[in-house]
């Protein structure tokens, strides 16, 4: 159990002071220590007398801690292979299927670091039978051979050894899992002014919980392999050289081939699209998840009061490149560009790697502004790049109707009163309340200090559909009030007038680039590109 609690509080106080990075690259020195004390016992009730009074630790501990870290390098190495075989073949999979919103920004950022974590862990088999070796007297470099012939001569072993890892590893998900959920929980979310107290509670509770089950499985685990490999036996043969590197060279062709796959941004990319369908809602939906699905340039020309501003978000899918640009007029243009290695703003936009733990360092750019290195691209606020947050109809919106038809259109036109007052202005349900001999366009505002009463004049959304391509071309949404304040005791009656029209251009394939400000590519963001594919 002490050895759990240690590698715990370790790791624990690696993420809190470093990265999770750097939790995984810690060799589990406590595991081997407790594994190497654990041997003795477990010969003994195995009736192996001769060995079953080994000091674990006498002439023995540099070994043990030199064999912690180089077998921890092997596993990790191990891991990263497996994480290239399993990963890349998944993800290629739900790219040709069009499911690439599955693999979220929290999946690109945490999954390779997981995935990685759980390969070593299997990988570490290995080590670990070099570590029974080790502790009954076998050299460093002896011990690693015959754990490894292992692996040729009874490979059974290996693979229920992996199983009762893939268990440690299950185990320590579902409780890191269950923690974070809790803690996210609305429920225990409300609770405030109790929230550390709660959060310290779910800490000691579910931490006792792990120490004990997964010491458990350790110790189950120790008493296994001892079972399984026989005291000092004589130098195992390994297979031919040959074989050895033909299997080398096969596992590490493999896994190069999944890693440029990575690197290259080589993905299947759906070029067929929706079929436009009768119904016009339907017909609105198809053609956004058409216009959206691959790269594309949508611009956002605002005139709001007389005064206009620009908008320009260019996707390119195919390199995983974002160009988000916006000015008022007669402005400069500052940009945001991210992608799945670094993230970058001239006005500080937005920087999702910053304040990341995934972070691998970042450098400042042009002077002012500081590029991260993280995988920018999937951690981008959906809520940015939302429709809503463009001022374009919501996917889902009901209620279309079809205004004009032709042989190559079809213009759709929505009214979205509620939605519309609410993302322009923030009027919610509970601050408008409809006037009763009204129209249902009149509405006063609940809480005004002097009352006030909102006259909707416009609240239309249109958008013109290419027949042909299945995509949007244009659309505009226009947005009129008139709000007349009543006179109160330190303010006269007055009426405002508000008027917003935005005008949006679609343009489908498009080529974003890297910025020049940001120089050549860095190592870090080829450690990214690599993982966050």
């Amino acid at each position: 159990m002490a050895v759990v609690l240690g590698e715990l509080l370790v790791r624990w106080v690696l993420i809190w002071q470093t990265t999770p990075v750097v939790a995984v690259l810690c060799p589990p020195v406590f595991a081997v220590l407790g594994a190497a004390a654990a041997v003795s016992p477990a010969r003994e009730a195995l009736g192996d007398a001769a060995f079953s009074q080994l000091p674990p630790y006498r002439g023995r501990l540099p070994s043990l801690i030199a064999l912690s870290v180089i077998g921890h390098v092997l596993a990790l190495l191990g891991g990263l292979v497996l994480f290239f075989l399993v990963d890349t073949p998944v993800r290629f999979m739900l790219y040709a299927l069009a499911r690439g919103d599955l693999i979220s920004a929290g999946v690109v950022a945490v999954g390779p670091l997981i995935e990685i974590a759980i390969g070593t862990l299997l990988v570490w088999v290995i080590p670990g039978i070099a570590v029974i070796r080790c502790v009954e007297g076998e050299s460093l470099t002896v011990a690693l051979r015959n754990a490894l012939a292992v692996l040729f001569d009874t490979p059974r072993t290996v693979v229920v050894g992996m199983g009762f890892n893939g268990y440690l590893a299950l185990v320590g998900g579902l409780l890191l899992v269950v923690f974070f959920q809790t803690n996210s929980n609305p429920v225990f979310g409300n609770l405030r002014y109790h929230y550390r107290i709660q959060s310290l509670f779910l800490t000691v509770l579910l931490g006792g919980v792990a120490v004990v089950v997964l010491g458990l499985g350790l110790a189950v685990s120790v008493s296994y392999f001892v079972s399984q490999v026989p005291p000092r036996p004589s130098p195992t043969p390994l297979p031919s050289t040959g074989r050895l590197l033909i299997a080398g060279v096969v596992v590490l062709s493999l896994a190069a081939g999944a890693g440029a796959i990575r690197a290259s941004e080589t993905r299947p990319l759906g070029t067929g699209t929706t079929p436009l369908p009768d119904d016009a809602d339907r017909m609105y939906a198809a053609a956004v998840s058409n216009t959206f699905a691959g790269g594309y340039e949508h611009r956002a020309v605002t005139i709001e009061d007389g005064a206009g501003s620009n908008r320009l978000w260019q996707v390119d899918r195919r390199n995983r490149q974002v160009r988000y640009t916006w000015w008022e007029e007669g402005e400069s243009r500052p940009t945001g560009v991210t992608d799945g290695s670094v993230s970058y703003a001239t006005m500080g936009l937005y920087a999702p790697g910053s304040e990341s733990p995934f972070r691998l360092g970042s450098w400042t750019v042009m002077e002012v502004r500081e590029a991260d290195i993280a995988p920018g691209y999937a951690a981008v606020d959906d809520e940015r790049l939302s429709l809503a947050n463009r001022r374009l109809a919501p996917i889902d919106a009901e209620g279309w109707t079809v205004i004009d038809r032709s042989a190559e259109t079809v213009m759709l036109e929505i009214d979205l009163q509620r939605h519309l007052l609410r993302e322009t202005y923030g009027y919610t349900d509970h601050d408008l309340q409809p006037v009763e001999t009204g129209d249902g366009r009149t509405f006063v505002i609940v809480g005004s200090e002097t009352g006030a009463t909102v006259h909707v004049q416009e609240t239309t959304v249109r958008v013109v559909v290419d027949r042909e391509t299945g995509e949007l071309r244009s659309g505009t949404q226009t947005v009129d009030v008139r709000i007349e304040h009543d006179a109160g005791e330190t303010s006269t009656a007055r009426t405002e007038r508000h008027r917003r029209v935005v005008s949006h251009s679609f343009q489908t394939e498009t080529d974003v680039t890297r910025p020049a400000d940001l120089g050549p590519v860095r190592p870090g963001e080829w450690v990214w590109r690599l993982l966050a594919y």
